[in-house]
């Protein structure tokens, strides 16, 4: 088995779920089209397939369902769509079997303001069924113009009940890159789509949030986008040696192609969460991560979508031809690489879903911890009616505990403002905002002299 360095080919897009509007389509270009097809369509398509189609949709039907005829209109759809910029009801979809299954829900959009949920199934649109109908097709009845009415019939899976909502199609500019600082100086950013400026995006948030020491970068239900944006992304890792390995159609080789290293990069730990809509370029980020060990990869099963797509326009301004025309593969600490396409991405710690920031960041914080803090039990703390009482002990003494630092940190959250009081020998250490039941902390201690010491805390429900 071959392996080399791959050079340049072809822009590439990674990417499910995007939102394109389908127009008529001009005068069809079929032979320039099956030239294109015949020559670099991945894994390959038959002489006869090739013969036997009479129009660009029947040649399309043949192959796999990432690969399509863009009119000019479609094609800027497309780019928008990457780019978080286009007009909808604010909801980012993948193909069902019984319609179009909902992977993210936008904020602020119709969709949102209607109650409209993440897993939600849209089985109807102006009341026609979605079951059986082709993606684009589908497509095409939930997306128009802006302020245009459109009713669609959404099943809740774990009910079983449906529900019709009436809304206006509204132009959504969707933030690509969303932060926060957790507590513990854990540094949350959410990449929703692989963009063409998404590095340096990222790099520009990161610059904004100070004092952090590791990082959890989101990709759940991130569908994917521009190849050349993963390899970016990628290169924030410092130890990245490989951001992917590459087959085309026609070649026994395997390519590999390094990352594109970037002037910002993670510093200390990171993890990487990901779900069952996480796609494409997503997965071949995770990819990266888990088998070079640049972090750890928290949440579920990828989406299994290993294969690449290079948009070729074609001549006279007759539209675009977006073909799949390689697969890629998740490179490992030595030479060898995994499967993603169909496959997925198996985490390093499994969750159960809306878990991953939770899990992810207490790791974080207990690594973090465990460098300059002991975990212990050797002072008295007892928790009632949001307040906590903090006693010396044989190995906390009055004089070292009642000037201390106290620090109320929440798993999954921030960084807790508290007042506290001396009181008989002891500290009283009152939250300034109520803490939520059922929720979890870290309660750090740092005395005047000597090591910090640490406990876990959980607010009954």
């Amino acid at each position: 088995m071959k392996k080399k360095f791959l050079t340049s080919f072809t822009t590439v897009f990674l990417g499910i779920g995007f939102i394109i509007t389908p127009t008529a389509q001009a005068a069809e270009p079929l032979t320039e089209v099956k030239n294109i097809v015949k020559q670099v369509y991945y894994p390959g398509v038959s002489d006869k397939t090739l013969q036997q189609a009479k129009t660009i949709k029947q040649l399309m039907s043949k192959l796999d369902p990432y690969s399509e005829y863009l009119t000019s209109a479609q094609m800027k759809q497309f780019i928008n769509s990457i780019e978080m910029n286009y007009v909808g009801v604010g909801v980012t979809v993948l193909a069902h079997t019984k319609g179009l299954k909902i992977t993210e829900v936008v904020a602020n959009s119709p969709a949102k303001k209607q109650g409209i949920q993440k897993g939600h199934i849209i089985t109807k649109v102006n009341n026609k069924n979605l079951k059986g109908m082709k993606y684009e097709q589908a497509i095409a009845l939930l997306t128009g113009k802006v302020n245009t009415n459109v009713t669609i019939t959404v099943l809740n899976p774990k009910t079983n009940h449906t529900k019709s909502y009436t809304m206006k199609r509204q132009k959504l500019n969707v933030p690509n890159v969303e932060t926060k600082r957790l507590a513990g100086g854990v540094g949350y950013i959410r990449l929703n789509s692989f963009a063409s400026n998404s590095a340096r995006d990222l790099q520009n948030h990161m610059a904004k949030l100070k004092d952090v020491n590791s990082w959890i970068l989101d990709l759940r239900g991130n569908p994917g986008g521009d190849v050349e944006a993963a390899e970016k992304v990628i290169g924030m890792f410092k130890k990245a040696k490989y951001a992917y390995y590459i087959k085309f159609a026609k070649d026994k080789t395997y390519y590999y192609q390094p990352p594109v290293k970037q002037k910002k990069q993670f510093n200390g730990s990171v993890a990487v969460l990901v779900d069952q809509h996480s796609a494409s370029a997503s997965e071949m980020t995770a990819a990266a991560v888990k088998g070079q060990k640049l972090g750890t990869v928290y949440g579920q099963k990828t989406y299994g979508k290993g294969v690449q797509q290079g948009l070729f326009p074609l001549k006279n301004k007759k539209g675009y031809l977006k073909l799949t025309m390689a697969e890629f593969f998740g490179p490992t600490t030595g030479t060898g690489f995994t499967k993603i396409n169909r496959v997925g991405v198996t985490p390093n710690v499994k969750t159960v879903a809306g878990a991953e920031v939770q899990t992810s960041h207490k790791a974080l914080l207990q690594k973090a911890l465990a460098k300059n803090s002991v975990k212990t039990n050797s002072y008295v703390m007892s928790y009632n009616k949001q307040t906590m009482t903090v006693k010396p002990s044989k190995t906390l003494s009055w004089s070292k505990l009642k000037n201390a630092k106290v620090y109320v940190m929440q798993i999954g959250g921030t960084t807790q403002k508290v007042t506290i009081k001396k009181a008989s020998q002891q500290l009283v250490i009152q939250p300034k905002t109520t803490l939520k039941k059922g929720s979890t902390y870290y309660v750090k201690i740092k005395p005047t002299t000597g090591k910090s010491t640490y406990t876990y805390m959980r607010v009954g429900s």
